[in-house]
């Protein structure tokens, strides 16, 4: 009898070596095995096991029957209709009883579920993981059966494994769900457009996600192990410690802002991005940890600093917008005299005084050739498009500037066949040409060479944007010159009006004149140089898809016979400048014209209440009401009243407004004056 258990004991063993040793699959395998090796070890007719759903349910979750019953077996048990069997398995190591009636803790599980299953002797150990009670392994017998002291050992074996089976399962649940989250965490960061860098004690990176390698190009997993001080741009050699804490400082005492550094990428090229960084949990040694994340604000920067710049000449533009309509004013208040004077001393034979006269008039003339310029830099000078082939104007201005170049640098023409055609002002073009011309003269010191290209381009978003025009076809002409180059200094001021890098020889309204132009014409301007590697200049300019509208514009040349005749009339004079009203009055009223004159378009208004004329001739800009608004008065009030205007400059925001309504612009002549209103009463 005692060796027939010590072979039970040592098979038992065996078994549960064998079971513990082997690879399980999910949990109910595992119960399936444990509940099959239980009842074939015992010898008995059921086991079955049964786990916690809740802390009030118990439900079957392994069942092993020898001899099948024709009643179906209950599948949960709810503390509710078995209380005390429920109060036991919480009080009791184990329920080993040989007549389950004359068990009274059972009673209550008699009808439902032991007499069905003709269940005589039962052995239930309670189950429980680190105290807490999950659940409870049955082990049944049909008939009746003294439980031994080795039998119920085993049980509470059996019970230990399927504690185990459950912690298994709960940590492979628990394990399969930390997978997830990492893998979801990590999809998420690899997915953000900022880059993100764990950084251990001394700047060592110990994580990083996609964004991260992407921004300082390195390829997937090259950043760990690198210490973030190889990463500083500008030559500044740092500790990586060092570097990450004083960011770190600065974020908090900054109440959390982000900081901007430059950085270099892995293949050498200096970056800017903006960063913030926060500390972690100390690693276990108990040495600090941060996070650091950034975005890459090259693009940003630099956006920002053309939006500066285009301010900045905005506000210049502004100015000398300014002034050039006030020095329009007395450049011809002294053109308009100086040729009333000239053509009274002619009458009195002074030639003299005449050729005095003529010196003033040709002075004025330079004037205006200047407020031109500038005019055109600040872009409301609206020029005379026309629709050309700038392939055209290239090869006709070659004689020019190679005469302008001399011999000593070489001009060459690379115009590519079929270019597009573009809408612009035929001069604006060779003035701006000629300028870029002599800025390549003055940057070649010796021999040198200036080529000027042309081709038809398309241009992307990205490179639109950084162009400030809109994607689509253009015209580029290159200027490239193996000159001494400009600086970053030099090109971030080069557009500026009067700025020079040679202030002995140049005004400074070169480049300020081609900026205009090319604005003036809607397209855009890109220079690419270093010092002692030369200079490219691409100007860009937008494809003429449709017959371009060439602007009509007054005969003004000074070449003319000046003999007319004058059909007469009244003309009102709204002039806001004192001394170009009177000369206007003058002129006009010598040549035949009943002339009134107002200071503005209120006073106009009041005098046309009260009387005719023939024609209204206004200044576009003045105080309390400009030309623009008088218009737009008499258009409601008098449709019929004839009315012209005289512009200084017109902002591009009124060109639709203008029309054919503007018949002269100053400076202008006596002469000049007179042939406008003429036309115009006519």
């Amino acid at each position: 009898m005692q060796l027939d258990r010590v072979t039970r004991l040592q098979s038992q063993l065996s078994a549960l070596l064998e079971w513990v040793a082997r690879e399980h699959g999910d949990l109910t395998q595992s119960l399936a095995e444990i509940t099959s090796l239980t009842a074939n070890i015992l010898q008995v007719d059921l086991v079955s096991v049964w786990l916690f759903d809740g802390p009030w349910r118990l439900v079957c979750r392994g069942r092993n029957v020898a001899n099948q019953s024709d009643n179906e077996p209950l599948a949960e048990l709810v503390c509710s209709d078995f209380p005390d069997y429920f109060e036991a398995l919480r009080n009791k190591r184990i329920l080993s009883f040989s007549d389950v009636d004359q068990a009274e803790e059972l009673h209550q599980l008699a009808e439902p579920y032991y007499r069905p299953q003709r269940i005589v002797s039962i052995l239930d150990v309670p189950v429980k993981v680190s105290g807490r009670l999950i659940g409870v392994i049955c082990v049944d017998s049909l008939s009746r059966r003294e439980w031994l002291e080795d039998e119920i050992e085993f049980a509470v074996s059996i019970s230990t494994l399927v504690a185990l089976a459950m912690e298994t399962v709960e940590r492979r649940a628990a394990d399969k769900r930390l997978s997830e989250h990492q893998h979801e965490l990590k999809q998420l960061l690899d997915r953000l457009v900022e880059g993100i860098l764990t950084i251990e004690t001394g700047g060592r990176i110990s994580a990083n996600n996609r964004a991260a390698e992407e921004i300082l190009g390195y390829g997937v997993g090259e950043l760990k192990g690198i210490n973030v001080s190889t990463l500083v741009a500008g030559g500044q050699v740092v500790r990586g410690q060092d570097l990450v804490e004083s960011l770190h400082q600065d974020y908090q005492l900054h109440s959390r802002q982000t900081h901007e550094q430059e950085v270099l990428r892995n293949d050498g090229e200096k970056i800017w991005i903006r960063l913030s960084v926060a500390s972690l949990s100390n690693d276990e040694k108990g040495l600090p940890r941060f996070v650091c994340s950034f975005l890459d604000i090259t693009e940003e920067k630099a956006q920002q600093k053309r939006l500066r710049r285009s301010q900045a000449l905005d506000s210049m533009g502004q100015l000398t917008g300014g002034i050039a309509h006030d020095f329009n004013n007395m450049l011809g208040v002294i053109l308009g005299y100086a040729e009333l004077l000239g053509e009274q001393a002619q009458q009195t034979g002074d030639t003299a005084m005449a050729s005095k006269i003529e010196r003033i008039i040709h002075a004025g003339k330079r004037g205006s050739e200047l407020t031109r310029r500038l005019l055109t830099f600040s872009r409301r000078s609206p020029g005379d498009p026309k629709t050309v082939n700038l392939n055209d104007l290239l090869i006709s201005s070659k004689e020019m500037l190679s005469k302008t170049l001399t011999l000593r640098i070489a001009l060459s023409l690379d115009c590519a066949g079929d270019l597009w055609t573009v809408s612009i002002d035929p001069g604006d073009f060779e003035d701006a040409i000629l300028n870029l011309a002599v800025n390549t003269m003055h940057a070649i010191e010796l021999q040198g060479s200036l080529v000027l290209k042309s081709r038809n381009c398309s241009l992307g978003v990205a490179r639109a944007q950084e162009l400030e025009l809109v994607p689509g076809d253009y015209v580029t002409v290159t200027v490239i010159d193996d000159g001494i180059g400009m600086d970053e200094v030099t090109q971030s001021r080069v557009f500026d009006p009067f700025f020079t890098s040679r202030p002995e020889i140049g005004s400074g309204l070169g480049m300020s004149q081609v900026y205009g132009m090319i604005k003036s014409a809607g397209g855009g301007i890109a220079i690419e140089s270093s010092p002692g590697k030369g200079t490219s200049i691409e100007l860009y300019f937008p494809r003429c898809k449709d017959r371009a509208h060439t602007l009509a514009q007054p005969d003004l040349a000074t070449g003319q016979q000046r003999s007319a005749e004058y059909p007469g009339g009244r003309v009102l004079i709204v002039e806001d400048e004192a001394a170009l009203r009177d000369l206007e009055q003058t002129v006009l009223t010598e040549v035949g014209y009943s002339v009134e004159v107002a200071e503005n378009g209120e006073q106009a208004l009041a005098l046309l209440d009260e009387q005719n004329f023939d024609l209204v001739l206004s200044d576009v800009i003045m105080p309390v009401m400009d030309g623009y608004r008088l218009v737009e008065i008499l258009a409601e009030q008098c449709p019929t009243q004839n009315i012209k205007l005289v512009s200084g400059y017109e902002e591009s925001v009124n060109s639709d407004r203008s029309g054919d309504l503007v018949v002269l612009r100053k400076p202008f002549d006596a002469f000049e004056l007179v042939q406008a209103v003429n036309r115009a009463v006519a």
